[in-house]
């Protein structure tokens, strides 16, 4: 067995942690979340229905959609990265240093 193939090795992020990633907040996804607002609110108020509007603007809200929903895995992917690297360097591994 490797130290990397340990299959008591977490593959999910606890609960605690994915609501600890909720409600932490990355400066970066932030700012993305009100330039969607922004732009949503300002398409609602011309169009009253986003679907109305003409097609460069809504492409540019699923842009920016798309781009919040990729950071939030990529943060994701990052916090149970850190916590597998936790888990490993707490875990004792003499049965695998053997």
């Amino acid at each position: 067995m490797s130290a990397k193939r340990d299959p008591r090795a977490p593959t999910t992020l606890p609960p605690e942690i994915k609501k600890e990633l909720e409600t932490e907040q990355d400066p970066i996804l932030v700012e993305m979340k009100k330039e969607r607002l922004d732009l949503k609110e300002a398409l609602r108020k011309e169009f009253t229905f986003i679907k109305d509007a003409p097609d460069e603007l809504r492409k540019r809200n699923d842009r920016i959609t798309s781009q919040i929903a990729a950071r939030k895995k990529k943060l994701a992917a990052k916090a149970l990265d850190n916590f597998c690297r936790e888990w490993f360097d707490a875990v004792d591994h003499t049965e695998i240093q053997q």
